[in-house]
């Protein structure tokens, strides 16, 4: 969809989840996108298009599981040969929400950008024990943390 309208972009993410929990995951991402829509419509004043919340194809992944890609399109602050610097600031606060509510669905995110492996982090997705881990095995392989740099928090010494 948000390469219908010049300028527009997803906001999206992957997960998995089991197939049973989909339906309820769905309707939280309706719900979601009803109780956000007072900022949604501050970038339809703008773009006299209203941005679209919910999940894309689904694909059966094993047994029991699918995956889900959800999130919403919106547009970037740049639009109509103007730049709407608010703009990115809704969509960033949008995104992180709606990607908190549905990790809280307890889903499994994979293919996790920066923005998604540091939200994961500040929720507390992972034990003390697996984060020291995970940072161990980052500084044995990149202890000048070049790769992926920040990705996770993992921003090396200040």
């Amino acid at each position: 969809l948000w390469g219908i309208f010049p300028s527009m972009q997803p906001l999206t993410a992957e997960c998995f989840a089991p197939i049973n929990q989909y339906p309820a995951i769905l309707n939280d991402i309706d719900q979601w996108d009803m109780e956000h829509d007072e900022d949604i419509r501050k970038i339809f004043e703008i773009t006299k298009i209203r941005s679209i919340a919910g999940s894309g194809p689904v694909l059966l992944i094993d047994g029991n599981n699918v995956e889900i890609t959800c999130g919403f399109t919106s547009f970037w602050s740049y639009y109509n040969g103007e730049v709407h610097k608010f703009i990115d600031e809704i969509n960033l606060k949008l995104w992180e929400s709606l990607l908190k509510r549905v990790t809280e669905q307890g889903v499994q995110w994979y293919m996790m950008g920066d923005f998604m492996s540091r939200l994961m982090v500040d929720l507390g997705a992972y034990s003390e024990e697996f984060y020291n881990l995970m940072k161990s095995i980052k500084k044995t392989l990149d202890p000048n943390m070049i790769l992926s740099r920040g990705k996770f928090n993992f921003w090396g010494e200040k």
